[in-house]
């Protein structure tokens, strides 16, 4: 596998960065952990950091041959190891627990394995795998926000997000119960230390030919080609629309300390 480039920033700084780019002669794959939804700290870093810093780990020790049921048996035993070192309330686990997607790909089985929503170019072609829920409950947030506006034309939206969030928030926890499961149109998965469906994973195999790919963080909006191109895009995406109303399948800001939207990752290499 040949990198061509590649990128790895927090939305704040390095050290709150809750994305990962892992690299080997066997597997590239970048990792998004979930955002924090506690207060909840080890050793100074949140549910999303661990995550992601678990699974990179994990893959360090993966066999070439490894395949998809061994990634996930591997992330999932090292989370469990890690819940009875950090004495994470067990009954927290399930919604505010360790919680993390990734786009893994094997050179051994040249197959890319999409977990949950990062992104995916192989050969220009884009491949998502996104939350049903979530592009319900950010058109709400739309919906409240333009209603805020048509009341009042000169209003913030800054302003009014403490308060929809408020809205929201519930909602977005709720929807955790979608997890790994088959049981509805709304299910998703996500590596949070149970079994997920193959169902719910895109799992892209490749022929024999050389292929150039893209895995990338939802930190991306618009996915491109290079990296240049994609950062020119969200560039431009932060100066014309910084609450990120009509950008993402998910609710999306710029606060005051951050850089951008979100953590983001962006690796593009040749496979052998």
């Amino acid at each position: 596998m040949k990198v061509l480039e590649s990128l790895c920033i927090g939305k704040f700084d390095k050290e709150r960065c809750e994305d990962a780019l892992f690299r080997s002669e066997n597997f590239i794959a970048v990792i998004d952990g979930v955002s924090s939804k506690t207060t909840f700290r080890y050793q100074g870093k949140t549910t999303g950091k661990i995550a992601a810093e678990l699974i990179d780990a994990a893959l360090q020790t993966l066999p070439a041959d490894a395949d998809l049921s061994d990634f996930i048996a591997a992330v999932n035993s090292a989370y469990s190891d890690c819940y009875k070192k950090i004495n994470f309330p067990e009954q927290e686990r399930q919604e505010k627990g360790l919680q993390a997607v990734c786009a893994l790909y094997s050179k051994h089985r040249r197959t890319i394995w999409q977990i949950g929503d990062c992104q995916v170019l192989v050969d220009g072609k884009e491949y998502k795998n996104s939350k049903k829920s979530d592009r319900i409950i950010c058109e709400m947030r739309n919906l409240i926000l333009e209603e805020l506006q048509q009341r009042d034309g000169n209003f913030l939206p800054s302003e009014h997000e403490a308060k929809i969030l408020d809205v929201l928030f519930p909602w977005m926890i709720q929807t955790i119960r979608f997890a790994n499961s088959t049981a509805t149109d709304y299910g998703y998965s996500v590596l949070n230390g149970t079994p997920i469906p193959e169902s719910l994973i895109q799992t892209i195999p490749l022929d024999l030919s050389v292929h150039e790919i893209v895995l990338a963080s939802d930190g991306y909006p618009q996915l491109c080609q290079t990296l240049a191109q994609s950062e020119q895009v969200l560039a431009e995406m932060l100066k014309k629309d910084p609450q990120g109303r009509k950008l993402f399948d998910t609710v999306r800001l710029i606060k005051e300390d951050q850089k951008s939207f979100d953590d983001r990752t962006y690796i593009r290499f040749l496979t052998d």
